[in-house]
């Protein structure tokens, strides 16, 4: 998964509550909970995501910048900022073994400014979601489209999760028996 912000932004990220965007980043290692900001119009997909980086959880808002990103494209996910071409930016990719962790600054929480924080709303806890971190690979098939149309009728959002989850199964039985 590779990710890209503002280095501006993330400075004014640090200085405000303590924590650079590449130690946020580290929550998408493991299991987070996710779901779409759609609390007004971005003009671009948002997610709300809480995960747990080096003991300790965070909310991390992140983007996706293209209009056809639909809802849920982990591997693409990533833009942390509202940054111009022209600013200057930083990318990392989880898969660096030479990424760095970040600045994490121990701040009580009664000392961090949590004005710009979003607030977990009855929304978010309706349509979150546990995503698993993405260590698997991302295989394509082609499938007739009644098959994709029965999984979408189900699940719109997670369909081929859900795909995947059955052929998971299906092996785990094969090779049990």
């Amino acid at each position: 998964m590779d990710f890209e912000w503002d280095a501006a932004k993330d400075a004014i990220n640090f200085e405000k509550h303590g924590i650079d965007f590449d130690h946020a980043i580290g929550i998408f290692e493991g299991f987070t909970l996710e779901s779409e900001d759609d609390r007004r119009d971005y003009g671009e997909t948002r997610f709300r995501v809480i995960g747990e980086t080096a003991g300790t959880v965070l909310l991390v808002v992140t983007r996706c910048g293209r209009p056809d990103c639909g809802s849920y494209p982990p591997a693409k996910r990533g833009k942390m900022s509202d940054s111009d071409s022209d600013k200057p930016s930083v990318r990392r990719s989880l898969t660096d073994p030479n990424r760095p962790r970040g600045r994490f600054r121990d701040t009580p929480d009664h000392e961090i400014d949590t004005s710009d924080i979003p607030e977990l709303d009855a929304a978010f806890w309706e349509h979150a979601r546990i995503v698993e971190p993405r260590t698997r690979p991302t295989v394509t098939m082609r499938v007739s489209p009644e098959v994709k149309a029965y999984f979408q009728a189900q699940d719109p959002k997670g369909y081929t999760t859900r795909m995947a989850a059955i052929l998971e199964a299906y092996v785990k039985s094969r090779s049990a028996a």
